[in-house]
């Protein structure tokens, strides 16, 4: 993989990861919504999982300087649900559960209670990723897509992901 390209695809990477992970988890029990961009309360559907990249330093720096190896990721979770707070608080195991099969480590979770008909959660979790990791070899793993899934453009951008 070319330095740059690794690292600019890292956000898309690991949300269609998180989302085929968190589907699997929740089953049949609820039709989840995933999206990256933030979105008014008014137009969202429940429950809804909001993911998003945090500023993340580069980590494993050689002395030629001149390539990114590895990167000390930063995700931050939004869920919210319109039915109950006990809800919101399965839901947000249910999302870190897919977060921890992906080796992330989980640093903050907190409720933050009710806004109008709205329970909100917020989970941020950490790992170090490397431009060779091996989370890369799940994305195309069978377990994850089906081999039919990916674009064999980029091997970035599932086209039938749900």
């Amino acid at each position: 993989m070319s330095d740059a390209f690794w690292f600019a695809s890292l956000e898309s990477r690991l949300f269609t990861i998180f989302k085929r992970l968190v589907t699997d988890i929740v089953g049949n029990e609820y039709t989840p919504h995933f999206g990256m961009e933030s979105e008014s309360n008014t137009n969202a559907e429940f429950p809804n999982f909001y993911f998003h990249e945090l500023p993340s330093p580069e980590r494993g720096g050689d002395l030629q300087n001149d390539a990114i190896h590895a990167v000390f990721e930063n995700i931050e979770v939004q869920v919210e649900t319109n039915t109950s707070r006990y809800d919101c608080k399965l839901l947000s195991g249910y999302a870190m559960q897919a977060l921890k099969q992906m080796r992330f480590e989980i640093h903050m979770s907190t409720d933050l209670g009710q806004n109008g008909n709205v329970y909100r959660s917020v989970i941020r979790c950490r790992r170090i990723i490397g431009s060779e990791d091996s989370l890369w070899a799940e994305t195309t793993s069978s377990l994850l897509f089906p081999a039919d899934s990916l674009d064999p453009e980029t091997d970035l951008h599932p086209r039938s992901v749900s």
